[in-house]
């Protein structure tokens, strides 16, 4: 047999199942259902973002190297979550990741970082390909190559498509055009 409770926020009738444990009230659960309960979770986490997040910094400083071995000790432990938790972000989190990586490089090399706004790598996303014009699959070129002392400056970036910037690689405009007349024949 079922039991039902009454949930505080939405008035509905629901199975007990619906409801979270809670030790502390007469009947051992809560007074909100979990669906009621969620969305209120989600209302104060971006109502007070900014408090927790200081807070969440706070214990974290606290407890680094605790935290760190916990966190060391359970990718030991789950080799296949943590690869897969590892894919998903990596998924969610391209442009940033490839921003880090271009800031990187260019103060290993000495180039010179600039601030790129996120405005303006999207906005260098959007076009076609510098190269060969084509809408499909656009990422950002360094017209300098990095590795030949160009910049990490959005004077120096440019939208290519994937297959134009792999081919392209650390050649310069020149270098690469002479490159691509040679690989394919001119057209009649």
């Amino acid at each position: 047999m079922t039991e039902y409770k009454t949930c505080s926020k939405c008035k509905q009738a629901k199975p007990t199942t619906e409801f979270g444990v809670h030790r502390k009230t007469s009947d051992g659960l809560y007074s909100q259902c979990q669906p009621c309960r969620r969305i209120a979770r989600a209302n104060y986490r971006q109502r007070h973002a900014d408090s927790i997040k200081i807070q969440q910094s706070e214990q974290y400083q606290k407890n680094k190297d605790g935290r760190k071995a916990y966190a060391a000790a359970w990718k030991k432990a789950n080799p296949e979550k943590a690869k897969l938790y590892n894919s998903i972000s990596k998924k969610r989190n391209k442009e940033a990741i490839a921003a880090n990586t271009r800031r990187r490089n260019a103060k290993r090399k000495a180039n010179g970082v600039f601030l790129i706004s996120r405005k303006e790598l999207l906005k260098l996303g959007r076009g076609p390909c510098f190269y060969c014009k084509s809408q499909e699959k656009i990422t950002v070129d360094h017209v300098v190559a990095v590795d030949r002392g160009g910049p990490d400056s959005i004077g120096n970036l440019v939208p290519a498509c994937k297959s134009c910037n792999s081919r392209k690689r650390q050649l310069t405009i020149m270098e690469w055009r002479l490159f691509e007349s040679k690989r394919k024949p001119p057209r009649a």
